[in-house]
């Protein structure tokens, strides 16, 4: 067993460090809990930011399905003005 010499220059050193503990434990404490928070916040962010992603798909795949339902456009003036109209009229 080792004895602990109280003259030591190292004993008030170590005193101080052991006194500093509940100090950085209590930063530690409450850098994990902004941490935390920010976690939390951005997990929030993620679900809306995810729906949001759904809900465009969901409107890709509806575009998608109207325009290949769609005739080909021509070039003849008339036929894509009478379109045009048809596409006013539904608007």
């Amino acid at each position: 067993m080792q004895t602990v010499d109280n003259q030591s220059a190292d004993v008030p050193q170590l005193r101080q460090e052991v006194c500093n503990i509940p100090k950085q434990y209590e930063d530690l404490k409450e850098k994990l809990e902004d941490q935390k928070r920010k976690l939390e916040k951005l997990l929030l962010n993620a679900d809306s930011f995810e729906t949001e992603i759904r809900e465009i798909e969901l409107w890709i795949n509806e575009a998608s399905q109207n325009t290949s339902a769609q005739e080909p456009i021509s070039a003849n003036p008339t036929v894509v003005l009478k379109r045009l109209e048809q596409i006013e009229v539904k608007i």
